[in-house]
C-alpha cells in the first residue's frame, strides 16, 4: 500500500462490492446494482432520511 496518498484516499471503496450497508438499493440482484454493473447509468438524484436499519 502506497502510505504516501492520504488516508482517505487509501481507504475509499475501489468496486461497488466494497461499499458496506445500503444493500436495500446496491444489493447484488437489485436494479441500481445491475444498472451501474451494465454502465447503463447517466445521472441519478438520491433523496431521502438515512435508513437507520
Amino acid at each position: 500500500m502506497d502510505t504516501s496518498k492520504p488516508l482517505a484516499y487509501r481507504v475509499r471503496p475501489k468496486t461497488l462490492e466494497d461499499f458496506v450497508g445500503q444493500e436495500h438499493i446496491v444489493g447484488k440482484d437489485k436494479l441500481l446494482y445491475r444498472t451501474i454493473k451494465a454502465d447503463r447509468l447517466s445521472s441519478i438524484i438520491l433523496w431521502g432520511p438515512p435508513r437507520m436499519w
